[in-house]
């Protein structure tokens, strides 16, 4: 009896969340969430996720919670902190030039826990991901195209393995930032891209 309330007990607490608030990178300050600029971060992030992340479509509303700023030699960047289902995002945008706020890019979209109830499982791409979706992208759209950050990385199995990765990503002045479709089929050991699309 004991044993099986053991595994009971263990079964369910890995199935509760391990942590309760997101750990914010050094550098940043928290900054008051009825700010104008930040209120256009969350806005210009929340609209552009729901072109591309299941996550985050549906009428569901996706609330602000928090929001952080910080100031680095390549512009700022803010970090805004959302509940949507009961599930907490933090949305980080960079700004190159404060004074042309106009100019925004994603940075990255992050998951408390890195796990959703469907499955889902949001972590950092391993090297040959990375060198599969790059390969793919510069096939498509040139060599002069350079990584600049991963944005979004996550895998869900449903018989097989189906995953989803957000590049951020320079082409001499310009920005882009492409979402790519991945599948590794049942009894293959590695990714396929199925699809690539330019958000911007």
């Amino acid at each position: 009896m004991f044993v099986l309330l053991s595994l009971a007990c263990t079964t369910l607490c890995a199935r509760l969340p391990t942590y309760k608030y997101f750990v914010i990178p050094d550098g940043y300050v928290e900054t008051d969430i009825k700010e104008e600029i930040v209120q256009n971060c969350y806005n210009f992030s929340v609209d552009l996720v729901k072109k591309f992340l299941d996550d985050f479509t549906g009428p569901q509303p996706i609330v602000l919670l928090h929001a952080w700023n910080k100031k680095g030699d390549d512009g700022e960047y803010f970090a805004c902190e959302v509940m949507r289902m009961k599930l907490k995002y933090l949305l980080i945008v960079h700004i190159p030039n404060i004074e042309n706020a106009e100019r925004k890019f994603l940075h990255s979209v992050r998951i408390l826990n890195e796990e959703t109830p469907s499955g889902a499982h949001w972590f950092h791409p391993p090297s040959d991901v990375l060198e599969i979706v790059m390969k793919g992208i510069n096939e498509k759209y040139g060599n002069d195209v350079q990584l600049r950050n991963v944005a979004v990385y996550k895998t869900v199995m449903n018989y097989h393995k189906y995953g989803q990765i957000v590049i951020d990503t320079t082409k001499g002045e310009e920005r882009m930032l492409f979402n790519i479709k991945l599948i590794q089929k049942f009894g293959e050991k590695s990714f396929q891209i199925s699809s690539i699309e330019q958000i911007y």
